[in-house]
């Protein structure tokens, strides 16, 4: 079109007005020929309109039928110990013809019925473990039991807390800031300056009874209020100063005093143990020497959120582990050019224990060094890692107070020790 409007304004002979018939050729409006004719003489490319396209409806709409089924999925699929997000819930939903709408309608459908993303909490499913409901279940027959014999009669304690003046966590308000109570709870005590505050307005009142009333004038309201608060003029006039830009006062600053910097107060094993670190670190900067890091991190084999859909419900609580699938464990080490092509060691742990460095260990540490570190990384190389306790091994361990008397007699005797076999265990290791 744009080419047509082109070459038909380029026509303009005998009082031919080619805007205008175009315009009327084309159904357009005038301006838009213009425009168009107008781009198309400075050599610019009239840009395609953007296409008006409607956007969908999200589904939200959906049956008691369709949303029990939602449900029952979701607690299903948790008995079978699947990782739910809503893309997986999706594609089950849809496979079974029970939910036809996309993820962002999925959601808010989620959230109508009552699920909500949230944290895992493991202790909510120890209540329902086997063990627990048993115990459970037992207490309760065994109390209806006696309840019926009548031949016991209960007493219940407990216990609880109130506040002198009451303990209720709610009050009537309106959208008024007047309306809500102060931070300071019922039946608190004032502080020593509040008090100061109440014995000299109390002064004031008494002297002006004695001397049978006020002997400054009622207009001179700041000469009063600082007579009766023992406060000057000036910090009557910042109070009020500061109520007026913003309703709820609050305390000012205090001025406490700068703490002092731990450097003057270091032993001297910690000095020489910064001074050493910077010395190090100067070291590794300067040295032509190639600087290797490794370390290690861990993953879950289904991805590790520690967030599920969850309603009120037990039953969209997950259990303590089973969800994520396997972890595995990888260790890797790079420099600054990257990571070391051949180094790289990932397998899978069977302990459940949160932290992960219990499933390493030094042997296996040597070993990944040995077979897959050294031979990849040029002689001479600076190696940095941190300070895990399998990173580090003593091979000639001292014994503690923990072991036998006659392990730390025998570890005496490896290194050639004289020692009397007469002796307690606390006086071997002293």
């Amino acid at each position: 079109m744009t080419k047509m409007v082109d070459r038909v304004t380029q026509c303009n002979c005998n009082g031919f007005n080619a805007l205008e018939e175009s315009s009327r050729c084309f159904k357009r409006s005038y301006s838009t020929v213009n425009k168009i004719s107008s781009m198309t003489k400075q050599g610019i490319i009239p840009p395609s309109p953007k296409k008006k396209r409607e956007k969908k409806k999200p589904v939200v709409n959906v049956d008691d039928c369709a949303l029990c089924a939602i449900r029952n999925t979701i607690y299903n699929m948790y008995r079978d110990k699947e990782h739910i997000t809503l893309c997986t819930l999706n594609k089950v939903l849809k496979r079974s013809d029970t939910f036809n709408g996309c993820t962002t309608s999925l959601w808010k459908v989620l959230q109508n019925i009552g699920f909500h993303f949230k944290k895992d909490d493991p202790k909510q499913a120890l209540v329902e473990l086997p063990h627990i409901a048993l115990k459970r279940i037992s207490f309760l027959q065994q109390y209806v039991r006696i309840k019926q014999e009548r031949t016991y009669q209960f007493v219940f304690l407990d216990e609880t807390w109130i506040f002198q003046d009451g303990s209720t966590s709610k009050t009537w308000q309106d959208e008024n800031v007047k309306s809500v109570k102060a931070k300071q709870m019922p039946g608190k005590r004032w502080n020593s300056q509040s008090q100061e505050l109440v014995l000299n307005v109390l002064e004031y009142f008494e002297r002006k009874k004695e001397n049978g009333g006020s002997t400054l004038p009622v207009n001179a309201v700041y000469e009063r209020v600082c007579d009766a608060l023992h406060i000057s003029r000036q910090t009557v006039y910042a109070i009020k100063q500061r109520k007026m830009r913003n309703p709820i006062l609050s305390s000012p600053g205090k001025k406490r005093p700068r703490a002092k910097p731990k450097t003057k107060d270091l032993r001297e094993p910690s000095k020489m143990e910064v001074r050493n670190t910077v010395y190090m670190y100067k070291e590794i900067s300067s040295t032509p020497r190639p600087v290797v890091f490794l370390d290690e991190t861990w993953i879950y084999e289904k991805g590790n959120k520690g967030k599920s859909w969850q309603n009120d419900s037990v039953k969209s609580v997950r259990k303590p582990e089973g969800y994520d699938g396997k972890r595995f464990i990888i260790l890797h080490a790079g420099t600054e050019n990257g990571f070391i092509s051949g180094a790289s060691l990932m397998f899978a742990s069977n302990n459940k224990l949160a932290d992960y460095h219990a499933s390493m260990n030094s042997t296996k540490l040597e070993q990944w060094e040995t077979t897959q570190l050294f031979p990849n990384i040029p002689e001479k190389s600076l190696i940095l890692m941190d300070n895990a306790p399998y990173h580090s091994v003593v091979l000639n361990k001292a014994p503690t107070i923990a072991s036998r008397k006659q392990t730390i007699m025998d570890w005496l005797h490896e290194n050639n020790a004289n020692f009397s076999t007469d002796l307690t265990k606390y006086q071997f290791l002293d």
